[in-house]
């Protein structure tokens, strides 16, 4: 999982209006916050990627149900030598013998819809390796789109031919009922996760009608009942599978939650504020997405005036490299820096300044009359930093 600026100003945000410390949650409550509304922003820019296939399969069921259903009333009309039948249209499902007639007609194609539907949906569950994008970025996106997002399309299909039916069904036996969540809202979300809470209430309002179905006689309304029950199982084992790779992504974000709540935000209310600078939010984004930065205790930095070099005094050898880094920096001068060299490091317990310095761009070559070596900018804990090697001995600057 990758931690992106947008995310982590929205759990600085969500940190600042817990009522109780993070310190009272499980990682298991932690995990299943706003867990569906989380996995739909990792969605936010695949809408369209999406869509086309569902409404594909949307139009295609709707289509074909009107045909099949248009020739099945029209051959129940004749065995029961019904003259003023001549199609769908002429039914009145107000009247229960007209009802019955219109499920006779609709249960055989219904489980076709549905198989298929059920088909597809464990298709995906089987193919997708990882239902969530590394992070909301365009290029996680992209990537996921490319891989797995492929073998998810089977879902989005299921959603147009599950809700092409049931809008079908219900447009005729409800007198122009309308599901909720629609279809469209559903992929408008672009979150697989609402997929599949949207094909288990669809199979559902699937299974009460075709109860309603068996009611009237209807002897072939069963085993289209068993196929919604088969969608609404594998659209169950996918939102399992979805929820796991999200619950495994966001182990991440819990470790970043209860570090924003417990270092940042208790601290803020503490003092009685609440304003994070943007500062603070460039080095807490870096430690996030760094992992060494966060191990760096910048209280092994030392000043000029640890080794005796101040004001009044020349600098030693010293004065000119620490003037120029001080000008690189941004500082008023020597005094206003820190360092950590080799000896500092080794003392520190580090492996070496790479663990503390991440350099940004190429070294320069620099003199300044008492020293020659290279000098490289970079960041110590998201802060500018340079990094200076003189005959081997190197000194990381903040």
């Amino acid at each position: 999982m990758r931690i992106t600026k947008r995310q982590l100003r929205r759990i600085i945000q969500e940190e600042r209006q817990r009522e109780l410390p993070i310190e009272f949650y499980t990682d298991e409550q932690l995990m299943s916050e706003g867990l569906l509304d989380w996995v739909g922003g990792l969605f936010s820019g695949l809408v369209d990627f999406f869509t086309g296939g569902a409404e594909k399969a949307r139009e295609e069921v709707s289509s074909g149900l009107s045909s099949e259903l248009d020739s099945g009333v029209a051959k129940i009309a004749e065995e029961e030598d019904l003259d003023d039948i001549k199609s769908i249209d002429d039914l009145d499902t107000s009247k229960d013998d007209h009802k019955q007639y219109f499920y006779k007609a609709l249960a055989g194609p219904l489980e076709s819809v549905l198989n298929k539907s059920a088909d597809l949906i464990s298709a995906a569950g089987g193919s997708v390796k990882d239902w969530t994008p590394k992070s909301d970025s365009e290029e996680d996106q992209k990537a996921w789109k490319e891989g797995d997002g492929k073998a998810a399309q089977d879902l989005r299909a299921a959603v147009g031919y599950v809700g092409g039916a049931a809008e079908h069904m219900m447009d005729i036996v409800t007198d122009g009922g309308k599901l909720s969540p629609s279809v469209d809202e559903t992929l408008a979300s672009g979150n697989p996760g609402e997929a599949v809470k949207f094909l288990m209430s669809s199979t559902e309002i699937i299974g009460s009608m075709l109860k309603d179905a068996s009611k009237l006689g209807v002897d072939t309304a069963e085993a289209a009942a068993s196929a919604a029950k088969s969608v609404s199982g594998a659209a169950k084992t996918v939102g399992e599978a979805i929820a796991a790779s999200g619950k495994e992504q966001k182990k991440e974000e819990v470790t970043l939650r209860r570090w924003v709540g417990s270092q940042v935000i208790h601290e803020r209310k503490q003092r009685g504020r609440m304003k994070i600078t943007k500062r603070q939010l460039r080095r807490i984004i870096k430690e996030a997405i760094d992992p060494r930065a966060a191990s760096v205790d910048t209280s092994m930095f030392m000043s000029p005036a640890e080794l005796g070099l101040g004001p009044d005094t020349d600098y030693d050898d010293n004065g000119p490299t620490f003037t120029m880094v001080a000008d690189m920096l941004g500082r008023s001068g020597p005094d206003d820096i820190l360092f950590l060299d080799d000896d500092g490091a080794v003392n520190a317990g580090l492996d070496g300044l790479g663990q503390v310095f991440i350099p940004k761009g190429g070294s320069k070559n620099f003199d300044s009359g008492m020293e020659s070596g290279t000098a490289t900018q970079g960041t110590v804990n998201g802060e500018p930093a340079v990094m200076t090697n003189v005959m081997g001995y190197t000194t990381v600057f903040i």
